[in-house]
């Protein structure tokens, strides 16, 4: 009986958008990643780093259309269009921030990974309320 109460509750709360958003999130970080450390093997951080980018954005968009807002009211080219808005917008931003801390002297990897995070909580809301329009 206690083994039903926790697979319930944990159905409920995969269902959630929120941490739906967190599953794609965290497995288009691990696409960055990787591919970010991969491509500076061979090129530079800097282009590394926007390559892995975008690379990750139409993971993201993927996931997002079929697994996060499925529901979504938006017609496609508007999703694309606005996700696509979001993406330049927090690439350039990112972008800036990214050689700012290699600047200052800090590793390349841990740069990274905490761009990606600062971009989490902006991301969701830009999504949800622009992209596909799930209110």
């Amino acid at each position: 009986m206690k083994l039903s109460i926790w697979q319930n509750s944990i159905k409920n709360i995969l269902k959630l958008k929120i941490v739906k958003f967190g599953i794609s999130g965290v497995l288009s970080l691990f696409v960055e990643l990787i591919a970010f450390k991969f491509l500076s093997y061979v090129i530079s951080f800097v282009l590394a780093h926007a390559i892995s980018f975008l690379l990750s954005a139409i993971f993201n968009f993927i996931l997002s259309r079929l697994y996060v807002f499925v529901d979504s009211k938006n017609p496609i080219i508007k999703q694309i269009f606005y996700f696509t808005l979001i993406v330049i917008f927090t690439g350039v931003i990112n972008t800036y921030l990214f050689i700012f801390l290699l600047d200052i002297g800090l590793n390349p990897l841990e740069s990274k990974s905490g761009l990606i995070l600062i971009s989490i909580i902006f991301n969701f809301f830009a999504k949800k309320y622009f992209a596909f329009n799930n209110k």
